[in-house]
């Protein structure tokens, strides 16, 4: 397979392999992504790697996760009819037909039968509904936002050992890494805000491609390194950014009454 296969063609240059069984497991997968900025990041370019090979099948696996790492896939139940979902560690995404009050309603019921403990209130504006709780010793922030189809649902954790620095202000996000805090800012236009434990979301009147733009240059600045390259996917663009051990997640979500911003830290 090559480029069109990844949905990057004129982005980057690609070559892969799949070795599949005839039940079809996936053994290994070999691929090499050749890209300049357009698709590393501004001023990056370079050769991107894989070879996924399956061994030691049906033996036992130990993994452990480094300290501050969120705890895998989050087991937050999604909606009957969520389509475009995106799986990752720390961070669980789709599109829902549901309306904005349905939505909120499932979660807000699901909560005492899945033995959460509620933090903070619901937060609700006429364009987003936020609900933070805690699971284990994860902190759970469910951010669902209205689209013009029915409703985007963006579940995020983060540990609760790497909380945001006490004292941070609604204008930024004061992000704590293992060099120290970062001030991650807003987009000047920013309205609505809402602050979460462990991130921040806004509603802009800038376009998806110029708030990338912003803040590939403002974390590139403050020391940050793209992680992996931008993508889109049911009208959300998806940015990653590491510095030490903290990961950034910033999720860019189109909408007719103004487009969401939505920043997590990991």
């Amino acid at each position: 397979f090559d480029e069109s296969a990844l949905g990057i063609t004129g982005l980057a240059e690609a070559t892969g392999q799949l070795w599949v069984t005839t039940d079809g497991t996936l053994v290994r997968l070999t691929l090499v992504a050749t890209g300049g900025a357009d698709y590393f990041g501004a001023g990056i370019e370079g050769t991107l790697n894989w070879d996924y090979q399956l061994t030691d099948v049906n033996q036992p696996v130990t993994v452990t996760l480094p300290v501050g790492c969120p705890s895998g896939i989050t087991n937050i139940p999604l909606l009957p009819d969520a389509t475009d979902i995106i799986q990752l560690p720390g961070m669980t995404s789709y599109s829902t037909l549901t309306d904005l009050p349905d939505t909120t309603a499932f979660y807000q019921a699901q909560l005492p039968a899945t033995d959460e403990q509620s933090l903070t209130p619901v937060t609700d504006t006429d364009t987003t509904t936020v609900i933070d709780f805690t699971q284990d010793d994860q902190r759970i922030t469910i951010v669902m936002s209205k689209s013009e189809s029915g409703t985007l649902v963006h579940i995020m954790s983060a540990s609760i050992a790497v909380e945001a620095p006490a004292g941070a202000t609604t204008d930024v996000l004061t992000v704590a890494t293992a060099s120290g805090s970062v001030d991650i800012p807003l987009l000047p236009d920013a309205t609505s805000v809402i602050k979460m434990p462990n991130g921040i979301g806004f509603n802009t009147d800038m376009d998806i491609d110029s708030a990338a733009l912003f803040y590939d240059e403002e974390l590139i600045a403050l020391g940050f390194q793209l992680d992996r390259p931008l993508f889109k996917l049911g009208g959300t663009s998806y940015l990653y950014y590491t510095l030490d051990n903290t990961l950034i997640i910033i999720l860019l979500t189109e909408s007719a009454e103004g487009n969401n911003v939505f920043i997590s830290a990991q």
